[in-house]
């Protein structure tokens, strides 16, 4: 009789492991799938600086691609296109800290994407740029996550 208490008692307590460890992977599944920090795609409404900016973007795989393009983006010199109006602007920041790690400029050109990682008016400016079919897709990317400018 004991040994068959014993070892129900064994069965129970596994049971309850396990159904702790499946709770445990469930919750670090969803966790994992939710971006670090806040990226929001902007449009600027005048030349003075105001810009409407998107809904933080949620999808992790969009999310993904904005950083990528930002990192494998090559270093340019400060092309001419900076003398007019940025197309859009992304925004890269961790609201709960209250801290803002990015604020880049974004120049859709012909068959490439220019991004300005710094204030135009800034020494500190870096001007990057991607090129070709990797160009188009972006500029669709941000496009698609882009708020529309309804005061033009």
């Amino acid at each position: 009789m004991k040994k068959l208490k014993s070892s129900s008692f064994i069965i129970i307590i596994m049971s309850v492991v396990i159904l702790l460890l499946l709770g445990l992977s469930c919750y670090l599944f969803n966790e994992s799938r939710k971006p670090d920090y806040k990226i929001a795609i902007g449009t600027y409404t005048n030349k003075y600086g105001d810009r409407l900016i998107s809904y933080p973007i949620s999808n992790k795989e969009d999310y993904r691609a904005i950083l990528f393009a930002l990192i494998n983006a090559n270093s340019i010199e400060e092309p001419a296109i900076i003398s007019k109006l940025p197309d859009a602007s992304i925004l890269i920041s961790d609201s709960k800290q209250g801290v803002g790690y990015l604020d880049a400029d974004v120049w859709f050109a012909e068959d490439k994407v220019i991004f300005n990682l710094g204030e135009k008016n800034n020494i500190d400016s870096n001007y990057k740029v991607i090129n070709g079919e990797y160009a188009k897709y972006i500029n669709e990317f941000i496009s698609k996550y882009k708020p529309e400018n309804n005061f033009d």
